[in-house]
């Protein structure tokens, strides 16, 4: 600035460029992992629903939320616009309880943005977890056959049946 090196040319010892300074950011989580029954039988048709959150300062058009099933897989979808300051959007997924000779707790684990792809002021609140319970199988029994004999009035009547379980579980 004051010229203390003698250059060969003076006229270029500066330059400027514009730049766009972004204040600010979305920030997503999860607020809510809810189903529709505390405990189901194995088989049952389960519904989640998660409720995801921008509590951020600058909206989001879309983002993936993924739902992680313990025992199950995985799934996947996608939450339109969310609104900075608190807007949020809710999806619903389904799946089959698993089948089991014992009763078993099921982890629910959604994360919204989960590979990252959203730069958020916050990346460690995309998640929320929450738990179920999946009763045993159940034995089912049924009769395929019946004999009986005899059946006088006044005598005695010998009944027969055969009983078949149509499931895993044993009868106790």
């Amino acid at each position: 600035p004051n010229n203390t090196i003698t250059e060969l040319n003076e006229n270029n010892n500066s330059r400027s460029t514009s730049i766009v300074v972004i204040g600010s950011l979305p920030d997503l989580t999860v607020s809510s992992v809810t189903t529709d029954n505390a405990a189901y039988e194995a088989g049952d048709t389960v519904t989640v629903t998660v409720t995801a959150l921008n509590i951020g300062d600058r909206t989001v058009s879309s983002a993936v939320v993924r739902l992680d099933i313990s025992g199950v897989g995985t799934l996947s979808k996608t939450v339109s616009a969310l609104a900075a300051g608190g807007g949020s959007g809710t999806l619903t997924f389904t799946f089959t309880a698993p089948t089991s000779l014992t009763e078993q707790t099921v982890t629910l684990t959604a994360t919204i943005d989960p590979d990252n792809v959203i730069k958020e002021s916050n990346e460690g609140n995309n998640s929320k977890t929450a738990t179920l319970g999946v009763k045993a199988v159940r034995p089912d029994l049924t009769v395929t056959d019946t004999t009986a004999t005899d059946w006088y009035a006044g005598k005695e009547v010998t009944v027969s049946a055969t009983v078949n379980n149509l499931t895993a579980q044993p009868v106790p």
